[in-house]
């Protein structure tokens, strides 16, 4: 929370956002999205790279999933999110996209 707020102290055109959850309590990265989405309903632009998947379509516009340096899917969130292949090739390293 307070790298952060000490991002937007700035007042960034475009926030960078590394992992987001990454060794969060679920408590935590439920207030964090909630920071998330005040932002985005601000207009705030974001770019945040997030390994959960749930985590990331929940609040994304839109996502790129990356695999060993190349884009799997890409697309809307809301799109991706009604994919079986993309979470078969998340959690099971399947093939898709």
């Amino acid at each position: 929370m307070l790298a952060l707020a000490m991002a937007l102290a700035h007042e960034p055109e475009v926030l960078l956002i590394d992992e987001l959850s990454l060794g969060l309590a679920p408590v935590m990265v439920q207030e964090l999205l909630e920071v998330v989405e005040e932002l985005r309903g601000r207009g705030q632009t974001m770019v945040i790279v997030e390994q959960s998947l749930n985590v990331a379509l929940a609040f994304a516009d839109r996502a790129v999933f990356m695999e060993k340096g190349r884009v799997r899917f890409d697309g809307p969130a809301s799109e991706l999110a009604e994919r079986d292949d993309l979470a078969r090739a998340v959690f099971l390293g399947g093939e898709g996209g």
